[in-house]
């Protein structure tokens, strides 16, 4: 196997994570705890935040003031808010990072729509264009299968003494559809172990086992020359952005909000896919753990979500109507239970938020309910 781990196989996710009700008409999520330890309350978030303010301006009053930059022309302004020609090199390039990611992360054609992942795309990069759905089943994928198909009828054609055959049936984690395979395998001129998968069908049967087939291919596409740019825009297109700068708390807050508002894994983090199409979009920034995501992200966007409930609860509001559900994911076996607060406002539409949601042990029947009142 290669460096670069290519999965041919399907590429099938289950629905995302049924969350609770958010608010309206920002959907802001506050429904159940995602993977770690969210803040009690915003009261002492704020406070904290005040502080670390005046600290940080008190710094920032004390260091030597920085010559002023360049204004930058028009034609650069307008360069900066452009779109990419869907034809271009660099709207090309980033789509196929992003068929890439879907193929190697088992992403569904449908990440594309939603919200969460689109803010995110836009914060890093607002000239680039999503492509639909329908172009990436229809156009993106056919050209990945494409590229692969030729990377290993290369490498067939190498000097390879003796291939070895196997056939197994498979399925994903995400899907109960089990698939028929056939492998090629050999050992290579460096003695390492080289595996292919020639061929996949649907097999109508019993599964026998799982088995999960990554293959390795890239090609890069010469571009044609540009302008050499000078030293000084050479390390800064490739120097790290500091990830207390604001650049990359930006992307950051904007990745927090994708997993929160799309039921993303924290450990969306370590996918490859998802990796390579962010640092190819943005190579300066670079990813948090998912232990920051959970331990920092997490509470903080729980505090602005709180404070923002605060000021909406606060505004002029006749009557609430409270509400109690029991409710649970498609993907998940654990059940919630939350309240929920539900009124008009004055231009006379339904606002909803979350309150407060917990984990409800036992089964879903009357008694059951009854004694948690």
């Amino acid at each position: 196997m290669g460096p670069e781990p290519w999965l041919l196989g399907p590429g099938l996710r289950l629905e995302p994570w049924l969350g609770g009700p958010v608010l309206e008409p920002e959907p802001w999520p506050l429904g159940p705890k995602l993977g770690g330890t969210m803040a009690a309350g915003a009261g002492t978030g704020a406070g904290t935040m005040a502080a670390g303010a005046g600290t940080k301006a008190w710094i920032m009053a004390k260091k030597k003031v920085l010559p002023s930059t360049p204004t930058p022309s028009v034609a650069d302004l307008f360069e900066k808010v452009k779109k990419f020609p869907s034809d271009g090199p660099k709207a090309k390039g980033i789509t196929r990072k992003l068929m890439e990611c879907i193929a190697m992360d088992d992403q569904p054609f449908s990440v594309v729509q939603d919200v969460g992942f689109r803010r995110l795309i836009e914060h890093i990069e607002p000239r680039y264009s999503l492509p639909s759905r329908r172009h990436l089943a229809d156009v993106c994928l056919p050209e990945l299968y494409n590229v692969v198909a030729n990377h290993i009828h290369e490498l067939l054609a190498t000097d390879i003494t003796a291939i070895s055959f196997t056939t197994d049936i498979w399925s994903s984690d995400v899907s109960i559809t089990s698939m028929l395979s056939l492998t090629a395998q050999w050992i290579d001129k460096d003695f390492k172990l080289q595996k292919i998968l020639l061929h996949s069908q649907e097999f109508r049967g019993k599964l026998i086992r799982r088995s999960i087939l990554m293959l390795n291919a890239q090609k890069k596409k010469v571009l044609p020359s540009t302008p050499t740019p000078s030293v000084a825009d050479l390390f800064e297109k490739v120097k790290k952005f500091p990830s207390d700068g604001p650049k990359a708390k930006g992307i950051t807050r904007k990745l927090m909000e994708c997993i929160a508002m799309d039921d993303q894994p924290f450990s969306v983090v370590q996918d490859v896919g998802f990796r390579r199409l962010i640092e190819h979009i943005e190579p300066r920034y670079s990813l948090p753990s998912r232990r920051h995501l959970a331990d920092v992200c997490l509470p903080e966007l729980y505090n602005v979500v709180a404070n923002h409930i605060h000021e909406l609860l606060a505004t002029d509001i006749t009557a609430i109507s409270f509400t109690t559900d029991i409710w649970s994911s498609d993907v998940s076996i654990t059940s919630m239970l939350s309240l929920t607060a539900q009124w008009i406002d004055k231009d006379f539409k339904l606002q909803k938020i979350l309150l407060h949601s917990q984990e409800f042990r036992g089964k879903l029947i009357r008694r059951s309910i009854l004694m948690l009142k």
